[in-house]
């Protein structure tokens, strides 16, 4: 077990002097792994857990992160078509979970699964309706099309 360190110690300036839609992140100095995130207006801590060496559990790691970006779009999406129709989506919920496996060529695949739990007051076809309409979130798109990813030197 690591040593008693809060998130508090680690200073979060939001408002950061950056254009809207870059992320930028740096190393805290605390624990190995430990990462403040900064956009525009938002800020805020990522890490590893406890269970990874050099991990302090001070915040949401990588995965987590990108399941969430998946889990919110996902429900963001649904609700902006459920307000267009009118439909009462009550306690709809979304969550994702996420395995990643090595195949027989040494690729690695991940596969996200999505699971929408709706409330029980929407029918079977606003239901089916809404699982398509979850298709078409732009993090679902993005994940699920070709991504290209560069890597330069500033």
């Amino acid at each position: 077990m690591t040593e008693n360190i809060s998130a508090e110690k680690i200073e979060v300036v939001a408002d950061a002097e950056l254009p809207t839609g870059m992320v930028s992140v740096r190393a805290t100095g605390e624990g190995d792994f430990t990462t403040l995130v900064q956009t525009k207006h938002y800020a805020w801590v990522m890490d590893e857990p406890e269970s990874v060496p050099g991990g302090l559990g001070l915040g949401p790691n990588p995965y987590e992160m990108l399941q969430s970006a998946l889990a919110s779009c996902t429900l963001m999406t649904v609700g902006m078509y459920a307000r267009r129709k009118n439909i009462e989506l009550g306690d709809t919920r979304v969550s994702v979970t996420h395995c990643a496996q090595l195949m027989p060529n040494k690729e690695r695949r991940s596969r996200f699964t999505v699971v929408i739990e709706f409330a029980e007051s929407l029918s079977f076809e606003q239901r089916t309706r809404l699982l398509e309409i979850a298709r078409r979130c732009p993090v679902h798109k993005t994940l699920t099309g070709t991504v290209e990813v560069v890597a330069e030197e500033g």
